[in-house]
């Protein structure tokens, strides 16, 4: 197993220092979780630009034929 192995896991002891430092060009993904009426509901990427919610029910498939677009609506 490879976490016992102390060539890729080595043990640490006390007084061990860890240096851990930022990527510069890391940014993490903001992401929206779909639920309801669509085709694959999840997790979806908002990567990048400005993504509207018709894009995102896109991504998921689409409404199902059960949806109700028009009661959210005001």
């Amino acid at each position: 197993m490879e976490l016992r192995d102390d060539r890729i896991n080595p043990l640490l002891r006390p007084n061990d220092q860890i240096s851990v430092f930022a990527k510069p060009d890391y940014r993490p993904n903001a992401a929206i979780i779909l639920t309801g009426q669509v085709a694959r509901p999840g997790t979806y990427a908002l990567d990048g630009g400005k993504i509207g919610l018709r894009e995102i029910i896109a991504r998921a498939g689409g409404l199902t034929p059960e949806a109700m677009p028009k009661a959210g609506s005001s």
